[in-house]
């Protein structure tokens, strides 16, 4: 049936079965881009270079390869590595040749041929190779992490042609959104990693061929990175304006709150805050006030992370639509801003919140030809206005809703406690959580459902207990999220679809299983324009939304940054998805 479904999908959108070969430089669909990236918003080609940029991490790491799923590693390993390509940040849909000069894809073949840079070298000299790329391949095939490795097996072979040029044959079922996210990864040397474990967690400082090299570490503690003053790639359009500084150094620290102070003290130039008693209570301090640290919220038009109260479907009631609505519904949201997040927050009514992927208003002419096929097998509301969660109720109002849904449902009030109709059972749920963070709004919510008649209990556990029952499914309600970004694809399958639904460790946490959900998701990738994709996002959204499978909680418009303005600045403007710290400069 899903087949079907896809293949009404493609009859939808004509050209979608026959798709145009990708050009090197751009994604699917897109025309290439000017390889003059001085216009760039959020770059500045003329920045100086210079200073050292000082930041904060919360935890730790003991490995320095980042590939494997033993050991942490530290943030900005990947300053080290080059990719074969690299994405625009002011561009969702193009990729950039970096250490590849060309990439070509013969898709009658399923072939793949890469010609590299013949400039290209390692941060010990020598030149990076086709062999260097077969390796990696090969390398990453066999033991990186499971979605790495989920792309390299769609390679079957390679063939090594001279230095500079390999083949890659391809899996038939290679979709474009793959052959990106292969161009994307990095490239690591043969020479180094030939005769070490790969799989094994280490702190000994790997070789790269990146615009930064690590300097120094302090197990767990700290980490610094120094420009490499001849990196073979500081002159490629791609990197124009970015790796300023000539030191970053991220220090370590457990707690969140010591890493505030050491940046109200001067010890960290830069800080994004994540916590919005923070923003709004912490950061009226003398250096503040004087201006010689600014603080702003810098707007982005990335995906907002969909932070949730997930019901587990797999679960009565959850199975229940009514009783997912209810719960939905049973959200105040107002009430919750303003007792705990002076405003600062958005209300989410969307899957990919905040970008011009969200379903808004009424269907498109695109979606109704997605969806309209399926509406003797569809909710009504999916081909009507999108929803919006309702602010202006008031408690009353709320109540009445609420009432009447759980009612239908078969879950009626009596003597203070809702319960079921027929077997008398009461309506308890189990909300587990993994973080004091989420707690004060669980507990909200649990007296906005104690005035229903349901009893809520939440459930704190610590974060290897989270993990295993988030991996095993092991919960009523969960408080989590999922990350979009602006070019959605496979991931979509891995979140919403059948098959991950059961299997241990995915990402499907709702239970989520609908034959056209499992269509929709797997044509977003196979779109081959902008105008597709977004559709098809668009209309996965509408049926995600209304199948209320999680309870949509808040976002923050843009990025909360402070600063220490006397060390560093930012470009005067922002790329499309956010602050790009590697444009970031020293103040001279």
């Amino acid at each position: 049936m899903i087949g079907a479904l896809i293949a009404l999908l493609i009859a939808t959108a004509p050209g979608l079965a026959h798709a145009e070969p990708v050009a090197a430089m751009a994604m699917v669909g897109q025309p290439a881009m000017p390889t003059n990236f001085s216009s760039l918003p959020y770059v500045d080609p003329n920045a100086p270079k210079g200073g050292t940029l000082r930041e904060s991490a919360i935890g730790g790491f003991d490995s320095l390869n980042p590939w494997i799923l033993s050991g942490s590693a530290p943030a900005r390993i990947s300053l080290i590595y080059d990719r074969l390509m690299e994405r625009s940040w002011d561009e969702p849909f193009s990729i950039y040749a970096s250490l590849a000069e060309s990439i070509d894809w013969n898709q009658p073949d399923h072939q793949l041929t890469i010609k590299l840079r013949p400039q290209a070298y390692w941060h010990d000299g020598r030149a990076v190779t086709a062999d260097d790329v077969a390796f990696t391949i090969d390398l990453m095939r066999k033991s990186a992490k499971p979605n790495s490795r989920r792309v390299y097996k769609l390679v079957l072979g390679e063939r090594v042609v001279d230095a500079q040029t390999l083949v890659l044959d391809l899996d038939p079922m290679m979709d474009r959104e793959s052959v990106m996210i292969l161009a994307m990864m990095p490239i690591l040397p043969r020479h180094y990693w030939q005769g070490r474990d790969f799989n094994k967690a280490s702190l000994d400082i790997p070789l790269g061929s990146g615009p930064y090299k690590i300097d120094s570490i302090k197990p767990g503690r700290s980490i610094r990175f120094a420009r490499v003053e001849n990196y073979w790639g500081r002159d490629l359009p791609i990197n124009r304006g970015l790796y300023n500084f000539d030191v970053i150094s991220t220090e370590y620290f457990r707690d969140d709150m010591v890493a505030l102070e050491a940046f109200k003290a001067g010890t960290i130039d830069l800080r994004q805050e994540t916590d919005a008693t923070n923003w709004a209570e912490r950061y009226d301090f003398p250096a503040r006030q004087d201006g010689r640290v600014v603080a702003e919220t810098i707007p982005h038009h990335r995906p907002a992370w969909f932070r949730s109260f997930i019901f587990n479907t797999r679960r009565p009631p959850f199975n229940d639509p009514k009783v997912r609505r209810a719960l939905v519904e049973a959200f105040d949201f107002t009430w919750i801003q303003k007792a705990l997040f002076r405003d600062l927050y958005q209300r989410l009514d969307s899957t990919f919140a905040n970008s011009g992927l969200a379903a808004r208003g009424l269907p498109s002419p695109d979606e109704s030809a997605i969806l309209v096929p399926f509406a003797d097998q569809i909710s009504p509301e999916n081909l009507g206005p999108a929803w919006q969660p309702d602010q202006f109720a008031t408690p009353r109002d709320r109540q009445e809703t609420v009432d009447k849904l759980l009612n239908q449902a078969g879950w009626v009030f009596r003597d203070g406690v809702r319960q079921n109709a027929q077997t008398g059972q009461p309506l308890r749920i189990e909300l587990l959580i993994g973080g004091p963070a989420d707690e004060r709004v669980a507990l909200e919510y649990s007296r906005m459902l104690k005035k229903l008649g349901i009893i809520l209990t939440i459930r704190p556990v610590d974060a290897a207990q989270f993990r295993q029952r988030l991996d095993r499914f092991d919960y009523d309600m969960v408080s989590w999220r999922w990350i979009n970004s602006l070019s959605p694809g496979i991931e979509q399958s891995y979140y919403w679809g059948s098959a991950a639904a059961n299997r241990t460790g995915a990402r499907n946490y709702a239970g989520v299983h609908s034959p056209i959900i499992d269509a929709l998701a797997a044509a977003i990738p196979l779109a081959t324009t902008l105008a597709e994709m977004k559709a098809r996002t668009a209309a996965l959204d509408r049926m995600l939304i209304w199948g209320f499978y999680a309870v949509p909680l808040y976002y923050a418009p843009g990025d909360w940054v402070a600063y220490w303005a006397n060390h560093v600045m930012r470009p005067q403007r922002t790329a499309l998805y956010g602050m790009v710290v590697e444009a970031w400069m020293a103040k001279e």
